[in-house]
C-alpha cells in the first residue's frame, strides 16, 4: 500500500493511500506501526525536497526502510 512519510513538528506522519494517517514521535515506532498495517519498504515514499515540504533526511529514509525490511524478514 503506497504510503507517504513526512516530518511534522511532533515527529513523523505517514499517510496511506486508503486515507489512514499514523503519527509517531519516534521513527522506529512508526516503522512498527506501518509494518503492522501491511506497508513494506517498497511502498514508502519520502518525497523530494521542495520549498514548504517537510521531507525526511537521507539517514532517516534509510533507517525507516531498513527497519521495514528487517521486520518483513520475521513476518
Amino acid at each position: 500500500m503506497k504510503t507517504y512519510v513526512r516530518l511534522t513538528d511532533a515527529g513523523f506522519a505517514a499517510k496511506m493511500e486508503d486515507g489512514r494517517l499514523i503519527e509517531r514521535s519516534d521513527l522506529l515506532d512508526l516503522a512498527h506501526e506501518l509494518h503492522a498495517a501491511g506497508v513494506n519498504a517498497d511502498d514508502v515514499y519520502c518525497g523530494d525536497w521542495r520549498e514548504g515540504e517537510n521531507v525526511l533526511m537521507s539517514g532517516q529514509q534509510v533507517a525507516l526502510k531498513f527497519e521495514l525490511r528487517r521486520l518483513g524478514l520475521y513476518a
